[in-house]
């Protein structure tokens, strides 16, 4: 099976019993500025506007990003956006 989310490699609360589930955990190294791209165009899709995505992105997302940032160190492996994983 094979599983995504952004929080799988957090270690608090309920996500803490996550990872020892995991047998590999990747972990995507996406820079900000693209991931601030992708997700205000996200948004603006689905009916914000460009000012509204952007003051979103730039605080509720920003905070997020920062904290999913903090969990690569539990990964098996840190890949960069558009690395294919190594063999396991």
């Amino acid at each position: 099976m094979i599983v995504e989310g952004n929080y799988l490699g957090l270690d608090r609360g309920q996500w803490r019993s996550v990872r020892p589930l995991l047998d590999v955990l990747w972990f995507l190294d996406v820079p900000w500025d693209v991931t601030r791209d992708r997700l205000i165009a996200r948004r603006v899709a689905t009916g914000r506007t460009r000012s509204e995505a952007v003051a979103w992105v730039d605080t509720v997302d920003k905070a997020n990003d920062a904290l999913i940032r903090s969990t690569a160190s539990a990964a098996d492996a840190v890949l960069a956006d558009g690395e294919v994983p190594p063999p396991q």
